[in-house]
């Protein structure tokens, strides 16, 4: 979190001192990433939507930072926010850019789990095993994997599991 905070900081810095106003939602979403890091979600939270508003309006091609926003939003329990960035993300999936879909999904599936729909959640994961397999992705694999693993250790001891 704290190497994430300062080259946070200095891409802020830079943007700011150079007039590089395509770069201020990445610099504000990262900031607002770094807080959310540190424990400080409010803050952090409204710096992050600031950013990927700006991203937004400014026509960000890249799904990449609507995911990075979806998982730090999981991560910091601010739910809304994450399936927001979810959808901001969905249009890029429609035109066959897949280079992230495995995240996309996995993410997806932590956000079902979160809302209880646990078959939702395993099918997530299972197509985002499948596709970083697919790829070869081996940081996607993994994680896809944790988070199966994580969802049939839960289920274990339940009577509806």
């Amino acid at each position: 979190a704290d190497a994430l905070a300062g080259y946070a900081s200095e891409l802020k810095a830079v943007t700011e001192s150079h007039a590089l106003t395509q770069w201020q939602g990445h610099a504000a979403l990262f900031c607002g990433i770094a807080l959310m890091k540190q424990g400080r979600i409010k803050p952090g939270l409204a710096l992050a939507r600031q950013g990927i508003h700006l991203l937004v309006t400014g026509h960000a091609y890249s799904k990449v930072w609507y995911i990075v926003y979806a998982q730090a939003c999981e991560e910091a329990g601010a739910f809304d926010d994450a399936w927001h960035g979810l959808e901001l993300g969905a249009p890029n999936i429609a035109f066959g850019h897949s280079w992230l879909d495995a995240e996309y999904l996995r993410i997806r599936g932590r956000l079902n789990l979160t809302g209880g729909d646990r078959d939702a959640a395993m099918q997530d994961f299972e197509s985002a095993l499948a596709l970083a397999s697919e790829q070869g992705a081996t940081l996607f694999i993994e994680r896809a994997r944790r988070d199966q693993d994580m969802l049939a250790l839960a289920a274990v001891g339940k009577p509806d599991a």
